[in-house]
């Protein structure tokens, strides 16, 4: 595994999510000006942590996680941050 930790840009697919609050789902992602075209999703995940804004102590969602199968056949694990509205590639696989 490569540990990238670098903000990116996504194309954006599916926006059903958005109904529920959450980002709409990528279809590529753009890195170091590449386009990699993402096959699937394999799994999605949230990161909760505590509001530290308000100091409600309350948890709420800081990140959408994903799994993705690119079409070159890496693992690309990314993840929307809530609070900055950016995404990140936080790592890639084989």
């Amino acid at each position: 595994m490569q540990l990238i930790s670098q903000q990116i840009q996504v194309e954006i697919g599916d926006t059903a999510p958005m109904t529920r609050g959450e980002p709409a789902t990528p279809k590529a992602i753009i890195w170091n000006r590449q386009r990699y075209e993402i096959k699937s999703i394999e799994s999605t995940g949230k990161k909760v942590g505590n509001d530290h804004t308000h100091g409600s102590g309350e948890q709420y969602v800081q990140r959408h996680q994903y799994r993705a199968v690119l079409t070159n056949g890496a693992i690309a694990n990314l993840y929307f941050d809530r609070y900055r509205k950016n995404w990140w590639l936080h790592s890639l696989e084989d």
